[in-house]
């Protein structure tokens, strides 16, 4: 074989995550004589989808690509077209992977370093799913609570200004018992200002972060502020609160869905790398 052929099987083979240990030869194949009650039982691991010269391909290798290629999606709920075709190229792959360890190129440089690196990586992605993916889904609790925090109204006056002193200044005048909504009018560079400051039954979800933050600690009729935000800064008062809409809890469900997994997982890749730094000290040679 010419070493271009050489290189183009080697490159396949590389790229799979199923070649197994490339020290090892493909095991015999199956007695087709042998009796059934020589299987493996239910309580003896997982069935092979299939045995490639005596090679399992393994259900968690089909769902492991299942997810990589569509997201978080269950493997289970895909369609039977999409595993299929998953699995028939799986098994090409296997057989080039093999044909590769028959010809020895494993052993080759830069291929076995390749190989190494790349089970690694495959090793980092297994620990974080199971330290990290497997446990982010929210539960129906966490998603109410989510719900009744996240998407509470606030209705509220609001006055921005160019400079802090000003806001302070501003702030300290409504204090005195200068009337707030004149005061926006005149004075608010925000879009609310023409309106004297009104803003109406507005979601935390929707607003600013530093005016959502600022908001949902005042009590009604509470003043606070001033605060930066993108238009400037801005001095507040609390009119009111209202609870979400309970109608409204399935619209938003997903989006509560995806802010609950983001908040989980980096709270546990957190943890999970000072376990490992604390677990397994790292030492930098600064020579």
């Amino acid at each position: 074989m010419s070493p271009p052929t050489r290189l183009w099987i080697a490159a396949l083979a590389l790229v799979l995550p199923f070649a197994g240990p490339l020290a090892a030869q493909p095991a015999a194949a199956p007695d087709p004589a042998a009796s059934p009650a020589a299987a493996p039982g239910p309580d003896e691991g997982p069935q092979p989808i299939a045995l490639v010269n005596g090679e399992p391909i393994l259900p968690e290798e089909i769902e492991g690509w299942l997810t990589r290629i569509h997201g978080e999606v269950e493997a289970g709920s895909r369609g039977d077209f999409d595993v299929q075709r998953l699995i028939d190229r799986v098994i090409d792959e296997r057989l080039l992977a093999q044909e590769a360890r028959a010809l020895e190129m494993d052993s080759e440089q830069p291929v076995s370093g390749f190989v190494e690196q790349y089970r690694r990586s495959l090793l980092r992605d297994r620990l974080e799913r199971r330290e990290v993916l497997e446990r982010v889904a929210p539960t129906e609790e966490e998603l109410r609570r989510e719900f009744g925090l996240q998407y509470r109204t606030v209705d509220m006056t609001v006055i921005t200004v160019d400079e802090q002193a000003y806001a302070q200044e501003l702030r300290e005048r409504v204090e005195a018992g200068a009337e707030m909504a004149a005061l926006a009018r005149r004075e608010s560079v925000d879009p609310y200002g023409p309106r004297g400051g009104r803003v109406s039954g507005v979601a935390r979800a929707d607003l600013l972060r530093e005016i959502a933050e600022l908001a949902f600690a005042l009590s009604p009729g509470e003043l606070g502020g001033p605060v930066r935000t993108d238009l400037g800064w801005s001095i507040l008062r609390v009119d009111g609160f209202a609870e979400p809409a309970p109608e409204s809890f399935e619209q938003v469900r997903g989006p509560l869905a995806n802010l609950i997994r983001a908040r989980k997982s980096g709270r546990l890749r957190a943890e999970l790398a000072e376990r490992l730094r604390r677990d397994h000290p790292v030492r930098l040679d600064d020579e």
